[in-house]
């Protein structure tokens, strides 16, 4: 087995909690969408927002076109903007946990993320960044996962061969384009999985 000295972990649906139902219906009822075309299209319309090459508001008016909604206004733009980085903004107490733990035995940390400015700026102002040595996010290499030149960028911050990095994500395209990088990497689900996945690395 690999000598794992950098463990890499993804944001949204590992470290915080997966998107809140009722904060994305409240994106939905402002945007006017009474079917489930919204769900689609905004997971469509994302790459180039997380990659930021878009603004909040280029991306709000993009799916509003999109959904043939009305013109939407400088208020309706800031508050879904504001909803959408508190749907994504609830902690995984239990990750955090994990985290210190590995972050105890010495073992280097590292976040790879696909997130927006927007999230961007709340995420490292919050208490648990510093336990990160490395980050890399989407909105600042106008890269998004699972383009395999982020994990690329990854290894080269880490400064590690690929096969000493240890990537978690709750995405299988995530997870898959990793492997090809050379990384190893585990398929999060839940908590107790991820510890017993961890512990057949560290003892």
């Amino acid at each position: 087995m690999n000598e794992i000295k950098t463990v890499v972990f993804d944001y949204g649906g590992v470290i915080s909690q997966p998107q809140d139902v009722k904060l994305f219906e409240k994106l939905r009822d402002i945007l006017g969408d009474t079917t489930d075309t919204f769900d689609n299209v905004y997971r469509e319309m994302r790459n180039d927002y997380d990659a930021g090459k878009i603004s909040a508001g280029e991306y709000w008016q993009l799916i509003a076109e999109k959904l043939q909604s009305k013109k939407l206004s400088d208020a309706e733009i800031e508050e879904l903007t504001a909803l959408d980085v508190k749907s994504w903004a609830v902690i995984n107490s239990g990750a955090i946990k994990l985290i210190d733990e590995l972050k105890n035995k010495k073992i280097k940390l590292g976040i790879l993320s696909n997130m927006t400015f927007d999230s961007l700026t709340p995420v490292m102002n919050s208490e648990w960044i510093k336990y990160f040595d490395v980050r890399v996010f989407s909105c600042e290499e106008k890269i998004c996962k699972p383009d395999r030149r982020i994990y690329e960028i990854l290894v080269e911050r880490i400064s590690e061969k690929p096969e000493n990095i240890l990537f978690i994500d709750d995405v299988e395209a995530n997870i898959e384009s990793a492997k090809k990088t050379g990384l190893n990497a585990i398929l999060f689900t839940n908590l107790n999985k991820l510890a017993e996945n961890l512990s057949t690395f560290f003892k």
